[in-house]
């Protein structure tokens, strides 16, 4: 008599938006494929992580199976996406991370991703949310933004704004370091505070 596996609450029904696909490496070696999309976005701890990964391995049609290897992933970072052995401390918390995120859940996650993907590692929440300064449809549009909010220009004033090259301003928070963007897949700039 065969114990019945209980699938774990991470393990996907579909294509997940954030996740990975966790193969069995002896099924493979046998030619065989047998493995799961794990989704991120249900996983809170490394610990689960491991279970949904030991519940594919008990799972496979090879007895005694114990090594794994990621085929697959969807929109994750190129930091935990360049390896078929990720950190799986890195990957469990990418998810969580993200979820504690606010904000329009799919410009957030793109945004997420490529601070990620700049940093090489995966950021908290919290360092997110200090780091993000929205998306803007160009550099120029965010340097005059900031410079009315920062009051370096006066709201009763029309000129000399009308003589203020914003390419320019843009071009200089970007060279001074303190500010970088990356380009949305819908059109404009995620804009970013360099810490």
């Amino acid at each position: 008599m065969t114990a019945t596996l209980t699938r774990p609450a991470g393990i996907a029904r579909g294509l997940p938006e954030i996740g990975a696909y966790f193969a069995c490496l002896a099924a493979y070696n046998n030619g065989r494929l047998h493995g799961a999309w794990i989704d991120l976005e249900e996983i809170d701890s490394i610990e689960e992580l491991q279970e949904c990964i030991a519940w594919i391995l008990a799972a496979s049609p090879e007895p005694g199976a114990e090594e794994w290897a990621m085929h697959d992933h969807s929109g994750l970072p190129n930091c935990l996406s360049c390896s078929e052995w990720p950190d799986l401390e890195a990957l469990a918390s990418y998810g969580s991370e993200l979820a504690a995120v606010s904000g329009d859940p799919e410009e957030v996650a793109e945004a997420y991703r490529l601070l990620c993907d700049d940093l090489g590692e995966v950021v908290t929440a919290s360092d997110f949310e200090e780091r993000y300064c929205g998306r803007h449809d160009s550099g120029e549009e965010f340097a005059a933004e900031l410079a009315e909010e920062t009051g370096a220009i006066p709201e009763d004033i029309a000129w000399p704004l009308s003589c203020i090259c914003w390419r320019q301003a843009w071009r200089e928070l970007e060279l001074n370091g303190d500010y970088s963007a990356e380009r949305s897949s819908s059109g404009g700039l995620f804009i970013f505070r360099v810490c």
